[in-house]
């Protein structure tokens, strides 16, 4: 009986193990390139500090890195995936999240903000607001970055 039990144990912390090994390895695959979009990030703005790192997918793919050089300036900077032009820019070059919430508040009067984040389409840095319309719709708010002007609005059913 004991012997059972030491072999249910035994193969309970294996089972567990692995389990973490494949989890461990599913999630260093899941952003491809986002050890190298911060080490690109670092290199080009001199960045001393990483404050947030997302994903932006669009007719290109850009990781944006946030973050703080030694005389804590903030930066933004937009690194390409494959091939393509890194973009910086000071934090205080553009409007803020909070600026671009507002601004689609004021415009959309949305029933709801799902999401704001930042990406860049034909090098041109963005401002994408996610929410939900009057008509109960998915709608995306595309506002450059540098002046808040609209770019393009899409809505979709949901």
């Amino acid at each position: 009986m004991k012997k059972w039990v030491a072999a249910c144990i035994a193969t309970a912390a294996l089972l567990a193990a692995y389990a973490m090994n494949i989890y461990n390895e599913t999630m260093s695959q899941k952003i491809p390139g986002g050890n190298k979009a911060v080490a690109a990030a670092e290199d080009k703005a001199a960045l001393v500090k990483v404050s947030n790192v997302d994903y932006y997918h669009g007719k290109s793919s850009y990781a944006v890195v946030q973050g703080t050089d030694d005389a804590g300036e903030e930066w933004i900077v937009f690194v390409p995936e494959g091939k393509g032009k890194t973009l910086m820019y000071m934090a205080n070059e553009g409007i803020s999240k909070r600026q671009a919430r507002q601004m689609v508040t004021k415009e959309e009067q949305p029933r709801e903000i799902i999401n704001v984040k930042l990406g860049a389409e034909d090098e041109t840095p963005l401002w994408v607001v996610t929410y939900i319309d009057q008509e109960n719709r998915y709608a995306y708010y595309y506002m450059r970055f540098k002046d808040g002007k609209r770019d393009v609005t899409y809505s979709i059913s949901q």
